[in-house]
């Protein structure tokens, strides 16, 4: 008789705990949504943002000079989102030397930090119409793991300085790599060896 007492007690403790606790509401379940946005590539020698076209930014002069650009995003929060860079191409065939050796246009990049960076070359054709980059890369939101979504900016060296149209007449289906090899090197930078100058 105790013991069915007992029994019944422990049945109504767990009933208890489960309505308490309760089943989950769609609010608990339901996914997030990225909401990281690219912002504006910030002005730096050589390196200009213009608002007058379709390119995100434009290199000038072409002095055949790497000029870094750097890529950052916010989400809805004013949080910083993770970038990272994954593939350059371009619209115009990479310079190759007297020896066959190409010549990568797109190096030194780095997704270290939230924030990332490529230096680009300053360069275009003198017969061409100019150099469009195309830098395509990866939008980790911190509020929304999981959910990462792709984004590009367009990088434009114009033929001239005071252009009004920024993107040149790229067709997507000639988009080549700006680098030699199968993929982009971009990894994260290597901490500064503290004690070089000791050795």
């Amino acid at each position: 008789m105790r013991d069915d007492f007992v029994k019944q007690l422990l049945l109504a403790s767990s009933l208890t705990v489960a309505a308490v606790a309760g089943p989950v509401t769609p609010a608990q379940s339901e996914s997030c949504s990225n909401s990281c946005v690219t912002m504006a590539i910030p002005r730096s020698p050589g390196v200009h943002t213009r608002l007058d076209g379709t390119a995100d930014a434009v290199l000038w002069p072409p002095s055949h000079e790497l000029r870094p650009i750097r890529i950052s995003a916010l989400n809805d929060r004013d949080v910083a989102c993770d970038v990272t860079i994954e593939d350059v191409r371009q619209d115009e065939a990479p310079v190759v030397t007297g020896g066959g050796v190409p010549i990568d246009d797109a190096v030194n990049c780095s997704n270290e930090g939230d924030a990332s960076t490529v230096e680009l070359r300053s360069d275009r054709a003198e017969s061409g119409n100019g150099r469009l980059y195309a830098v395509s890369f990866r939008l980790d939101d911190p509020d929304c793991s999981g959910a990462a979504k792709d984004d590009e900016v367009l990088v434009a060296v114009p033929l001239d300085e005071n252009t009004t149209s920024l993107k040149p007449d790229a067709d997507a289906g000639r988009l080549t790599s700006s680098y030699s090899g199968a993929a982009l090197a971009c990894v994260p930078q290597p901490e500064p060896d503290r004690y070089a100058a000791y050795r």
